[in-house]
């Protein structure tokens, strides 16, 4: 299942529903329509793509901030 939805956690890692460890993994699937999960690593806040926007903002897993396709090291303008 392809989802626009990311979760960001109060340190600033931001993961997709795929790569979500096992802790908010079952928080989410407990309370699917929850924004928000609180976890004993810290609290998940969803973070919907194809509503805010959010082309910068992408799954740290999926795409390494040191990755060239990271939206960080796309040159501007070329």
């Amino acid at each position: 299942m392809t989802s626009n939805r990311l979760w960001i956690d109060d340190n600033g890692t931001v993961v997709c529903d795929d790569h979500a460890g096992t802790y908010l993994r079952s928080a989410f699937e407990a309370n699917s329509e929850a924004i928000q999960h609180r976890t004993p690593l810290g609290t998940w806040c969803a973070y919907y793509t194809h509503l805010i926007g959010g082309a910068n903002l992408v799954c740290e897993v999926c795409t390494p901030w040191d990755s060239p396709n990271h939206p960080y090291n796309q040159k501007v303008g070329a």
